[in-house]
């Protein structure tokens, strides 16, 4: 399966709004491992930060606190303990096509 060079995801502005960017994808390093996400959710704690506005100038920060999805690539270190098509529990950052 070949990858995007780029995916979408929800990030907050300065001002804390949920905004749709693009980002560069990138490969995982030695000790991570890069997940398609397939499923997530509006938790409680997603509802508070978009009601608070949460600011952020981390340009890694992303909106979503629980999801699920599939390892399409991962690091030399992780190949004893995950294999590509693993399915996977994820936290933070799960507004996203795909997370490391």
């Amino acid at each position: 399966m070949s990858l995007p060079e780029t995916y979408k995801a929800i990030q907050p502005d300065e001002k804390g709004q949920p905004i749709l960017k693009e980002f560069p994808l990138e490969k995982p390093s030695t000790d991570q491992v890069l997940v398609r996400v397939e499923y997530s959710s509006l938790s409680l704690y997603d509802n508070h930060l978009l009601s608070l506005g949460a600011q952020s100038t981390d340009p890694t920060k992303r909106y979503g606190s629980e999801g699920s999805g599939v390892i399409v690539a991962l690091g030399d270190n992780l190949k004893r303990s995950f294999k590509v098509g693993d399915r996977v529990l994820v936290r933070y950052g799960c507004w996203s096509q795909y997370l490391l």
